[in-house]
């Protein structure tokens, strides 16, 4: 059995027959290929840094844990903190990619549902600049879509993203869950000529959908350097 938390910027895992392992963010944002900097601490062990290539406060659980069952199959902590060094993101899910006009794109358009929306837009929140959340339509949501998709617009806005601009007939409702600062596009094309004419040195966009909507496209052509649409690095 594990159990993580996360409180004042300090993620604490503690898992049967492991000690108890301390990452501490030194800083959330994202910046120069969104490295996030921590410190894992392991009982009787010096603290070790490491720089994680992944963002979100999901991702300091994630490698929290993975610590924690690493340390109970008797690895050593500087292993650990070396294979947690070596994760690197993977196309389309929370990859940081230079933007036109000198932007920043947070690729994240490989899939969507309602929770991992909400965790996409709390990553763009604490961004610096101003932040516009791309969303396209997410698949499989049933009856309950058309209200999910409007819940879902009302969480963006409340973890403080400064705009949202979305496409598909389902994302219409999210816009008008959002409110002011939120565009509704019949196509993918008017969002992409909408978005680029958005883009500038403090901006950063976050693109988020599920597969059927095809956002890989919205981050082919607001990347810096073209790209085929589903291009993975």
């Amino acid at each position: 059995n594990s159990c993580c938390t996360l409180a004042s910027g300090v993620a604490t895992v503690t898992i049967d027959l492991a000690p108890t392992f301390t990452l501490a963010p030194v800083d959330q944002a994202l910046c120069e290929g969104d490295a996030l900097t921590l410190s894992i601490v392991a009982t009787g062990a010096e603290p070790i840094a490491i720089e994680l290539s992944l963002s979100g406060e999901h991702n300091v659980r994630n490698a929290c844990a993975a610590a924690a069952i690493a340390s109970a199959l008797a690895i050593e902590p500087s292993v650990i903190a070396e294979g947690l060094a070596a994760v690197a993101p993977v196309g389309g899910r929370l990859a940081t990619v230079a933007g036109r006009q000198g932007a920043a794109v947070i690729d994240d358009s490989y899939n969507a549902n309602p929770g991992s929306v909400v965790a996409a837009a709390s990553i763009l929140a604490g961004q610096k600049g101003t932040t516009i959340f791309v969303l396209g339509d997410m698949g499989e949501l049933g009856a309950e879509a058309e209200r999910m998709h409007r819940e879902t617009g009302e969480a963006i806005r409340d973890t403080g993203v400064d705009r949202l601009l979305a496409v598909g007939p389902l994302s219409r409702a999210a816009v008008d869950g959002f409110g002011a600062d939120a565009e509704w596009f019949e196509s993918i094309e008017a969002l992409t000529d909408r978005a680029a004419g958005l883009l500038g040195p403090n901006v950063t966009v976050l693109v988020k959908g599920s597969r059927s909507a095809g956002m890989e496209r919205v981050v082919a052509a607001l990347a810096e350097m073209p790209r085929a649409a589903g291009e993975v690095h």
